[in-house]
C-alpha cells in the first residue's frame, strides 16, 4: 500500500513538473517576441500619458475660456449697475438709465464675432446685437440636443450671481451644431440676466 501511494505522489509530482515547464515554455519569449511585446507596452504608454496630457490641457482651457466669459459678464453687469446707481440717485430717469444699458450692452463684442444681451425675468430679449430678437421670449429654449439649458441655468445665475451652461448649437440653419458655453449674470435689482457665449 505504502509503495503504491509512493508511485502515486511520484506520478503526481511529474505530472506537476511537466506543467509547470509547459507554463514556464509559455512564458519564454524568443528575441522579437520580446521586442514587439517592449514596442507594444512603449506605445501603450505613450498612448496613456497622450490621453492624460491632452484631457489636462483641455480642462485648462474650459477653464480659461469660463474666466474669460465670467471676466466679460462682469464689464457688461458693471454697466448695467451704473445705469441702476444713476436711476436710483435721481440724475436720469429709469427708462432712461434702463434704455442707456441696453443699449451699451448691444454695443459691447468681443472676439471675432462674440456679443452680448440681455433678457427681462421673463426670459424675453431686451437687449441683443441683432436687433430682430428683441421682444422675443426664449423661456423655453433647448438646444440642438433638446436640452433645456436655459431652464438650467437661469436658476443657478439667480441663486449664485453668475452660472455657466454648456450646450450645442447650429450658428446657421445648414450648419453643423457645435458645443458652445456661456455665461449668465443675474442682476437682482432690475431682474436681468446679461450674457455672453
Amino acid at each position: 500500500v505504502n509503495s503504491q501511494k509512493s508511485t502515486f505522489v511520484a506520478v503526481l509530482r511529474q505530472e506537476s513538473d511537466r506543467g509547470a515547464s509547459r507554463d514556464l515554455a509559455v512564458l519564454r519569449f524568443d528575441i522579437p517576441r520580446k521586442l514587439y511585446t517592449l514596442v507594444g507596452l512603449s506605445a501603450l504608454s505613450l498612448l496613456a500619458i497622450c490621453t492624460v496630457a491632452l484631457t489636462y490641457q483641455y480642462n485648462a482651457m474650459y477653464a480659461q475660456r469660463l474666466s474669460q466669459l465670467e471676466l466679460m459678464t462682469e464689464s457688461a453687469i458693471n454697466l448695467v449697475d451704473h445705469h441702476y446707481r444713476l436711476a436710483q440717485k435721481g440724475e436720469m430717469p429709469e427708462a432712461t438709465a434702463r434704455a442707456s444699458a441696453y443699449a451699451g450692452v448691444s454695443a459691447m463684442r468681443h472676439g471675432a464675432d462674440g456679443y452680448f444681451f440681455i433678457w427681462d425675468r421673463d426670459v424675453t430679449v431686451v437687449a441683443h446685437a441683432d436687433k430682430t430678437l428683441l421682444g422675443r421670449n426664449f423661456s423655453n429654449l433647448k438646444d440642438t440636443t433638446g436640452f433645456a439649458f436655459v431652464a438650467d441655468v437661469l436658476p443657478r445665475a439667480v441663486r449664485d450671481g453668475v452660472a455657466s451652461v454648456v450646450y450645442t448649437w447650429k450658428r446657421a440653419p445648414d450648419s453643423a451644431a457645435t458645443a458652445k458655453v456661456a455665461t449668465f449674470r443675474y442682476h437682482a435689482p432690475w431682474g436681468l440676466y446679461v450674457a455672453t457665449g
